[in-house]
């Protein structure tokens, strides 16, 4: 199945959400998600999609510092 600009564009901002979410809860589910998403919508040319990727990887990163520091 081919992706269009419209379904990568879709993809771009849900993975730009999803980054933007992952810093502030659930980092560690809705990081890799924006990862995912943000790789797939980036490949197709979307700026959007990697945003939501970087966004999705410092959002893990922040999620696993916070969780090593708490236990």
């Amino acid at each position: 199945m081919a992706i269009t600009n419209e379904s990568s564009n879709v993809l771009g901002v849900i993975s730009l959400v999803f980054g933007i979410l992952s810093l502030l809860v659930m980092a560690l589910i809705l990081g890799p998600i924006s990862i995912i998403l943000g790789a797939i919508a980036g490949s197709n040319g979307n700026t959007m999609g990697w945003w939501g990727m970087a966004l999705g990887v410092i959002g893990v990163v922040a999620g696993v510092v916070v969780l090593s520091s708490i236990g």
